[in-house]
């Protein structure tokens, strides 16, 4: 082959692959429209009926049949037939439009979607042991399928809990960072108060036996040797009452 004939060839391989390139761009670009607010409205509802939830339309990509998308004017969409699911947020159906000119038309399409949920956020800083109330979070929406299941969802599994671990303000608050109640074992450091009408005195001690937030702790103290019983109100105090 000459280097002419070389040339030529080399031309046209680049010629091809960018044709393909463009078809590609071309069909991803259908899952990117801009859909249509009343194709939005049908889809959405008929999605509902499904799940019980009012979702997001992500995207909707014409799989065969009439191509509304690059040929939008005067299409008027009349009814979809029942979906058939097609894996994880996804859906298939058929479409029946009226194209340009008044006349019957079909597309097969495909539909993502999403579903909108609250999320849960710090707003201040939630130390370990704190017990959780409204002032210490709000409510932001997020893509449920963006989530991860450790994510909480529902208000009254954060309310009343305690702060398994300390959380940073603007952190997404997860399942794990949260407990019923809180045990601390036998030997646990801890400062003891004890509170009196007209007294008040510290001293720093161990646990004597595994206590729980909120619940009774026998201490040791250090200097006394001597055992007291209280309440364990942190994770590091224990509160005596004379």
């Amino acid at each position: 082959m000459t280097m002419l004939g070389r040339d030529r060839c080399r031309r046209l391989l680049l010629m091809t692959i960018a044709c393909v390139v463009i078809i590609a761009s071309a069909a991803y670009a259908y899952a990117d429209m801009d859909i249509n607010p009343s194709l939005r409205k049908m889809l959405s509802d008929e999605i509902s009926k499904t799940i019980g939830d009012a979702p997001q339309i992500v995207s909707v990509r014409i799989m065969k049949g009439y191509d509304f998308i690059n040929l939008p004017a005067g299409v008027e969409f009349k009814s979809i037939s029942p979906l058939v699911y097609a894996g994880k947020n996804r859906f298939t159906t058929l479409l029946a439009l009226n194209s340009k000119g008044n006349k019957a038309a079909e597309s097969m399409i495909e539909v993502v979607y999403d579903v909108l949920v609250d999320v849960f956020v710090a707003s201040r800083y939630i130390q370990r042991g704190v017990t959780i109330t409204e002032d210490d979070f709000y409510a932001v929406k997020q893509r449920r399928s963006r989530l991860s299941r450790s994510v909480v969802q529902d208000k009254a599994d954060i309310l009343g809990k305690i702060a398994k671990v300390s959380v940073n303000e603007g952190s997404v608050i997860l399942a794990d960072h949260m407990t019923s109640s809180m045990i601390f074992k036998r030997g646990h450091k801890v400062s003891v108060i004890v509170e009196g009408d007209n007294i008040a005195l510290a001293s720093s001690g161990i646990l004597k036996s595994n206590a729980s937030l909120g619940g009774a702790a026998t201490v040791q103290c250090e200097s006394s040797k001597r055992e007291v019983t209280g309440i364990l109100i942190s994770p590091t105090t224990v509160r005596i009452k004379l």
